[in-house]
């Protein structure tokens, strides 16, 4: 069902919209959507979007919208606080196990060690 819309849609004459960005960007929104997180599903739709942006003269627009719709999570502050605590949660594990220097740790895993100490400071804290 979702397919037939996109379908309608995109082979409809775009002359009458402009804003065919806005338009774009609502598809490919509602395609999020309705695949509900399957990006296999989603990616599949976004390849009928991007052959039959060719028709219209809409591939522009078509990547456009599909950058802005993609979310490298790498960047994201929770994905980067979460790495941190993880790099910080490896290197107590080589500290306390390993008995390995903490200087010798911050230069192999490439951490600031006044940062290091902060966190194992913080951590007997909350115990």
């Amino acid at each position: 069902m979702c397919n037939k819309r996109v379908i309608i849609i995109l082979s409809s004459k775009f002359t009458n919209f402009t804003h065919k960005q806005m338009v774009v960007n609502t598809i490919l929104r509602r395609l999020k959507e309705l695949t509900n997180g399957d990006e296999l599903s989603y990616k599949n739709y976004l390849k009928k979007v991007n052959i039959l942006s060719t028709n219209r003269d809409l591939e522009a627009e078509v990547e456009k919208g599909a950058k802005m719709l993609t979310v490298n999570i790498e960047k994201t502050p929770f994905y980067k606080m979460g790495a941190k605590d993880a790099t910080f949660e490896s290197a107590i594990v080589m500290i306390e196990k390993f008995k390995l220097s903490i200087d010798d740790i911050v230069k192999e895993l490439n951490i600031k060690k006044d940062e290091l100490l902060e966190y194992i400071k913080n951590k007997k804290e909350q115990k």
